[in-house]
């Protein structure tokens, strides 16, 4: 017999030897090595297709602040009608550097969400001007939104009253309004606006009387105006609702050491 390959014996032509199993194997083996054959190819087909996806699909989450964003994005179009799903989403934009985005939405968000509901977006608005120190623009877009948020509330009052409801602004959500009255503050101090600041914080503890935090505000307003008196009885009261307050208690300090 020639020194090629005889027929059968499982080698090439250059005499390696191949693995094979002949008609008379034992047919629990030949199953054994089809089932490993198949476990292999689907495992590898499922790790290439999920490599696959995760370097071409856009929307799937590669860390934990793009799963954020998508989820707020998906609550935002879950809830069309929702100012504070709307401004989540445009707030968590801005932090991850995509401002363009951010200001798109808010601009989308104008012309989608009606009533108390566009207050949030004025909100988000303020937020990104506001941390941009763009202090001009915050008092501009303060104003508009406080101009369409108290009309927007009295006409939510009007409808519950026609309909024979006793309905008052306290029964009104207050959180968007009060935020867009201290960024406004805020700004009119950076202004140099103290007394400004002073009477849109007032108007803001007049929706939410007992906040520490906005009598502490208030407080340093006045003692930057150099009412003392005042500025210590804001102080007093801020500790009155939360005893200890250490802001509160800083605030006292520094007016009684002047």
């Amino acid at each position: 017999m020639s020194s090629g390959t005889r027929e059968g014996d499982g080698r090439t032509k250059s005499g390696i030897a191949l693995p094979t199993i002949s008609s008379s194997s034992d047919p629990v083996v030949w199953w054994l090595y089809v089932a490993i054959y198949l476990v292999v190819v689907s495992t590898v087909v499922a790790v290439l297709y999920g490599l696959l996806v995760g370097a071409i699909n856009p929307s799937s989450p590669r860390t934990a602040v793009e799963a954020r964003l998508l989820t707020l994005k998906n609550a935002a179009k879950t809830l069309p009608g929702s100012g504070s799903a709307r401004r989540d989403y445009i707030l968590a934009l801005y932090d991850d550097g995509q401002t363009d985005e951010a200001l798109a939405q808010v601009a989308q968000g104008k012309a989608d969400l009606t009533g108390i509901e566009r207050t949030e977006v004025y909100v988000a608005q303020l937020g990104i001007l506001d941390s941009q120190k763009r202090y001009d623009e915050v008092l501009a877009v303060a104003n508009e939104a406080l101009t369409y948020d108290q009309a927007a509330r009295r006409a939510i009052i009007a409808g519950e009253v026609k309909k024979g409801l006793a309905f008052t602004e306290a029964d009104l959500p207050q959180t968007a309004s009060i935020n867009i009255l201290v960024f406004k503050a805020k700004a009119q101090s950076e202004k140099h606006d103290y007394a400004g600041a002073v009477d849109s914080y007032t108007r803001a503890l007049s929706r939410d009387p007992e906040s520490a935090d906005l009598l502490v505000a208030r407080g340093n307003e006045y003692a930057r105006m150099g009412e003392k008196s005042k500025a210590l009885a804001d102080f007093k009261a801020a500790l009155q609702f939360v005893p200890g307050y250490a802001p509160a208690i800083q605030g006292q300090k520094q007016v009684q050491s002047q």
